[in-house]
């Protein structure tokens, strides 16, 4: 985790394709966490003598939610609209910024120890 103050801004469309369509709202977070502050982690991997081969710090922990052992409650047979937001400064979701995505009905979804699995 970076230092400072952060979490999600959702700025809500009111012409949004998908209004009316969906029961409620999931916002999942993405994030790393560095165990240490961002300037002596700076220090560190931008210096010469300490970081030779100039390898990009690597986080200690990935957080979902902000912790590391995070539950959902969803009920069966409501329709969510989910919002997946990386915070990381190391580790990555893969994104498409500002465009509609299409609907996707899922049939399972499996949190596995390190990683989603979504069907």
């Amino acid at each position: 985790m970076l230092d400072g103050l952060r979490g999600p801004l959702i700025v809500h469309d009111p012409c949004s394709p998908y209004a009316g369509q969906y029961d409620d709202e999931l916002v999942l977070t993405f994030s790393d966490w560095y165990h240490d502050q961002m300037p002596g982690l700076i220090s560190y991997y931008l210096s010469p003598e300490s970081n030779p081969s100039g390898a990009e710090p690597v986080p200690y922990s990935a957080l979902f939610n902000e912790v590391q052992n995070a539950s959902l409650s969803v009920e069966p047979g409501k329709t969510y609209l989910v919002r997946i937001i990386s915070m990381a400064a190391f580790a990555q979701v893969s994104e498409i910024r500002g465009r509609i995505q299409h609907v996707h009905i899922l049939t399972s979804f499996r949190h596995l120890y390190g990683s989603i699995s979504i069907r």
